[in-house]
């Protein structure tokens, strides 16, 4: 039963997400896919998909992931059932928003919220829930999007979603750094980070607040943990790019010039793509290679991708990456010259007017410092 064996396969694949095996991952996927796409069943292709992209997350495959969406999507919209059409328009909008696609990101929330209200199926609310969230904080919608993620973990423990208090601690630390509510998070991410295995998200995530607490003593120590296992042992799965990313952001605020240069080349290969988790986003991967090659020296590629990224920002609407973005350029500028020139202070007014009109308080503070660094020279 060729459609059963790929169903099965898909499945498995799925299940080995979290695992160490990536190449059996990778292997049933792609043996999964194989049948689908040989099958004359319509409706097999897109009965895998989700699983199967999912599956098949990892660093270098999303030209393989965007293109399986897109055909999974077609077929979903041919078979006209409704539940096919929604597992495979979660899978797309992920890709899309890993591929930097604000059109299609767009066109895909909006089909899952059309079938959500349609069918009203409390799963699919509390996965639309996910992305409501997502998108408010991105935009900085920060008192919306503190309802929404509460909103949807009530959802997801009344229907027994076994993610659901995952996905809400993952998308509540998001929003409250985004927040600049650091001090708040410290003790709940130091708890989770002494059971997490060296080089995770976790422990990461723990350095990074750390560092925003003024304990740069201890984020340095977890920092060269995870430098000692080597970013090549950290998992390629979907939480792959989340985990070098916050090294990235680690060797910035550490100004941790060897780490920046060997973290660089690791990013590049990805420089047009969203760093994204599916759940949470650190944004525009060039924003990070911008501040890398500032830390660096490199100041006009710097300038390159702290634009491009910044570009990727607007189109989204992301108006907390917006303003770190102008502020890294600011700051860059800063560092290059010794001085805030017009371009450079006009950077820092349009991000200040960000950070007071959204509440971005732990910004702000930056971009004080960022002018008595000036006033100092």
């Amino acid at each position: 039963d060729t459609s059963m064996h790929a169903r099965l396969l898909a499945l498995y694949a799925q299940t080995l997400i979290h695992t160490p095996r990536a190449e059996a991952r990778e292997e049933a996927a792609r043996e999964a896919l194989a049948l689908a796409t040989a099958s004359t069943d319509p409706a097999l292709l897109p009965a895998i998909a989700s699983s199967v992209l999912y599956a098949l997350w990892a660093p270098g495959s999303s030209s393989l992931r965007a293109d399986l969406a897109a055909r999974a999507v077609a077929a979903a919209a041919a078979t006209g059932d409704s539940f096919l059409e929604f597992t495979t328009h979660v899978a797309a909008y992920t890709v899309a928003i890993e591929l930097a696609d604000p059109a299609a990101a767009a066109r895909s929330l909006s089909t899952l919220r059309s079938i959500a209200t349609e069918i009203g199926e409390p799963g699919m609310r509390w996965t639309v829930g996910i992305y409501d969230t997502f998108d408010a904080t991105m935009a900085a919608r920060l008192d919306e999007a503190e309802r929404l993620v509460n909103a949807n973990l009530e959802l997801g423990l009344q229907i027994g979603e076994p993610d659901a208090f995952a996905v809400y601690a993952t998308q509540f630390y998001a929003l409250g750094t985004f927040a600049g509510r650091h001090a708040e998070l410290f003790p709940i991410v130091e708890q989770l980070a002494k059971e997490a295995p060296t080089a995770s998200p976790v422990r990461i995530a723990h350095a990074v607040i750390c560092a925003a607490v003024g304990r740069a003593d201890t984020a340095r120590a977890i920092f060269a943990e995870t430098q000692a296992v080597g970013f090549s042992d950290i998992p390629r799965d979907m939480f792959w790019m989340t985990a070098v990313v916050g090294c990235a952001v680690l060797a910035v605020e550490l100004e941790d010039v060897d780490a920046a240069a060997a973290i660089f080349p690791v990013l590049e290969p990805f420089a047009a793509e969203v760093a994204f988790n599916g759940g949470t986003s650190q944004g525009p991967i060039a924003a990070y290679l911008g501040k890398l090659a500032s830390l660096l020296g490199q100041y006009d590629l710097a300038d390159d991708y702290l634009r491009a990224a910044l570009a990727t920002a607007a189109s989204f609407g992301w108006e907390y990456h917006r303003a770190t973005t102008l502020i890294a350029l600011a700051q860059s500028r800063l560092r290059r010259t010794g001085a805030l020139d017009p371009g450079a202070r006009a950077c820092l007014d349009e991000a200040d007017a960000i950070c007071d009109t959204r509440g971005l308080r732990s910004w702000a503070a930056q971009i004080e410092a960022l002018r008595n660094r000036h006033v100092a020279h």
